[in-house]
């Protein structure tokens, strides 16, 4: 049910397996058919994810390849690597991510040792949590990617913290008052994420601040402007248009602001595959229709640094642009154009991405 959810799940095995090798106590556990048949269960019931990603070109699969390769430059890479682990130390909240983090650490030197396997046993299903952390270096990673590890580490770490008979706990509570270390942290956490609602819901930087922020402050990006950009596109829409994006993010938000909620197409050059390449495997429906195409970005001809679908229109129309307001002021614009008689294959062929897109 897991992998179902979330392919992370499958962390789940490699985790249960580390635990039961981990143990002397454990590892005849192996040895017996009971686990091997849980797993076969387990693999029956995820056979639908990969047989559709079988008939879809692996589609999904993909998609998480690509978004998880990261840059071949290792500044990038550290950078990337880095910027993960920060985000992690600030999204679990200081005092308690440092509390999970030496809960593991003391755990690993001590508890597998000592063969306690209910902690161990937290310890090594937080193994999501040290994977992503390492293989950020190598390539992106999502800050959400290894939040399935920190429920049973915090658990391990309130274990740590609390059990007042494990001389590791009395050790710490010699230099550490516990209790204030758990108000702090908890009040830390509750500021935080009122902050963060209170941003959303009131702004909390200046205009000036937010338009030179961009997409860096996602908490405005993704909340201000969507209804009214949808007011604007079904405005500028004619009899006959195709309403497409160039973001399969930008593609849904259009999808549910615009009046009517229009079938929205993705289009672009790149290779990144997206769920939208699923529901429409081809480009040639929309051989000769006009496109009312809207983007981040104004769509410009192709040149050294940037690939564009400009070419593939006999002609393009710029029409007004949407500007986002917040706090009375503008702070960034949504481009809207409108491309004549689009053809998908020349002089360029756009795809194949996910999924063969046939060709005449």
């Amino acid at each position: 049910m897991a992998v179902l959810s979330k392919y992370t799940g499958a962390l789940l095995f490699p985790a249960i397996l580390i635990w039961l090798l981990s143990s002397k106590k454990l590892r005849a556990v192996l040895l017996r058919k009971e686990p091997w048949i849980g797993a076969i269960i387990a693999s029956v019931c995820i056979l639908p994810v990969v047989w559709w990603n079988y008939q879809h070109d692996w589609a999904s699969f993909k998609h998480i390849l690509f978004i998880g390769s990261g840059y071949n430059g290792l500044l990038r890479r550290i950078s990337d690597g880095f910027g993960y682990n920060v985000s992690q130390f600030l999204t679990i909240s200081p005092f308690f991510y440092a509390a999970i983090a030496s809960g593991v650490l003391i755990s690993m030197l001590l508890e597998l040792r000592r063969e306690n396997v209910r902690r161990s046993l937290l310890l090594c299903m937080g193994f999501p949590v040290f994977l992503f952390a390492v293989m950020s270096f190598k390539g992106h990673s999502e800050a959400n990617w290894g939040v399935m590890g920190y429920l049973s580490t915090g658990i391990l770490a309130v274990m740590l913290f609390s059990d007042s008979s494990d001389p590791v706990t009395i050790f710490l509570s010699k230099y550490i008052n516990i209790r204030r270390y758990v108000m702090a942290g908890a009040m830390i956490s509750i500021m935080m994420v009122a902050l963060v609602v209170l941003h959303g819901w009131l702004g909390l930087l200046p205009a000036a601040v937010e338009r030179k922020l961009g997409k860096d402050d996602r908490i405005i990006w993704e909340t201000r402007g969507w209804g009214g950009l949808g007011q604007h596109v079904a405005a500028l829409k004619q009899d006959g248009d195709v309403i497409a994006g160039d973001s399969y993010q930008l593609c849904a938000l259009l999808e549910f602001n615009i009046p009517g909620q229009p079938k929205v197409r993705y289009l672009a050059p790149w290779d990144r595959p997206t769920q939208f390449d699923v529901w429409n495997g081809s480009y040639e429906d929309l051989k000769n229709k006009n496109i009312l195409f809207v983007s981040s970005k104004p769509l410009a001809p192709t040149n050294q640094t940037l690939t564009t679908i400009f070419e593939n229109f006999a002609h393009v129309q710029q029409l007004p642009y949407y500007s986002v307001i917040y706090h009375g002021e503008p702070i960034r614009e949504v481009y809207v154009c409108r491309g004549y008689s689009f053809d998908p294959f020349e002089p360029r062929s756009l795809g194949p991405r996910s999924l063969f897109y046939s060709n005449p």
